[in-house]
């Protein structure tokens, strides 16, 4: 019995060592949200202890598409990153979340997607001046992706959003778009 106590508590302690866990870091002044850039970008957008939430770069797609990969996260150890998609001329958008990457080692309690991993070539997205709303939901959905094509519910539903402005691409690059007034 001492044997097979003296073998599990290694076995535990073996276990315990090789795992990392995933704590959360206090925000600071230095992570505190200053505006939107002028391509639109953003940092530290979210509020709460660590909550955070950037986005890159406006990208024009042509034909009146721009795209924005936004990230939301509680802490450095989870965040989850979002394809944002408009067509300014018609004002209408799709939302599809990314996928997570499972291939290489991971720390307990730590969850991450990533929008490059739904995009050509290791997903079923391919962007291009061509891509429509319907098809890009229809893409998504069937390949089991989440989508949805209620921009405001998003940017509702992430507190830390709500003072992003999500049609800044349309007015950045079709300001006179329906996108862009909406």
């Amino acid at each position: 019995m001492y044997l097979l106590v003296s073998a599990l508590a290694a076995i535990s302690v073996s276990a315990a060592t090789q795992t990392m866990a995933c704590t959360s870091f206090p925000s600071s002044k230095l992570f505190t949200f200053k505006s939107v850039a002028k391509d639109c970008s953003f940092k530290n957008a979210g509020r709460g202890a660590s909550a955070h939430a950037d986005g890159d770069p406006v990208v024009d797609m042509g034909n009146g598409m721009v795209r924005q990969d936004v990230t939301i996260g509680s802490d450095a150890c989870n965040s989850h990153e979002t394809l944002v998609v408009i067509d300014c001329p018609s004002g209408q958008g799709v939302l599809v979340d990314g996928k997570a990457t499972l291939d290489g080692p991971v720390i307990a309690g730590a969850w991450h997607t990533d929008v490059e991993n739904i995009l050509k070539p290791r997903g079923p997205i391919d962007l291009s001046s061509e891509s429509t709303i319907d098809g890009l939901r229809k893409i998504a959905q069937d390949s089991g992706l989440d989508a949805s094509t209620d921009l405001r519910a998003f940017y509702r539903k992430n507190s830390s959003m709500k003072r992003i402005d999500y049609r800044c691409g349309c007015k950045l690059y079709y300001p006179n778009s329906r996108g862009a007034k909406k």
